[in-house]
């Protein structure tokens, strides 16, 4: 069984700033960035799952310090995710510091 939202080891090292807001997401943050993506992609949030997985996927690569374009190769089928991120976040990330 998948871990529950926040139990995620990604989610602990992850941070992702909003371009407007300069608000940084973490943790159990990373939930609020998960609503608002499945809001602008006219998604369903699942209660238990991020939207694809997308923080065990696309946020362990922007945790080790991979760019968008280098997830977007590696995880094709991701797109929409990394579009959106890429829209309104930069990475915070310890790693990216």
């Amino acid at each position: 069984m998948p871990p529950p939202f926040g139990v995620s080891e990604v989610a602990a090292v992850l941070a992702l700033k909003h371009k407007e807001t300069g608000n940084v997401a973490c943790g159990r943050g990373l939930i609020e960035v998960d609503e608002a993506m499945c809001s602008v992609l006219n998604v369903e949030p699942d209660d238990v799952q991020f939207y694809k997985e997308w923080v065990d996927t696309v946020g362990f690569g922007l945790a080790v310090g991979r760019t968008y374009d280098e997830i977007r190769e590696n995880f094709p089928d991701h797109g929409d995710v990394i579009d959106y991120l890429e829209t309104y976040y930069d990475n915070d990330s310890f790693r990216d510091r």
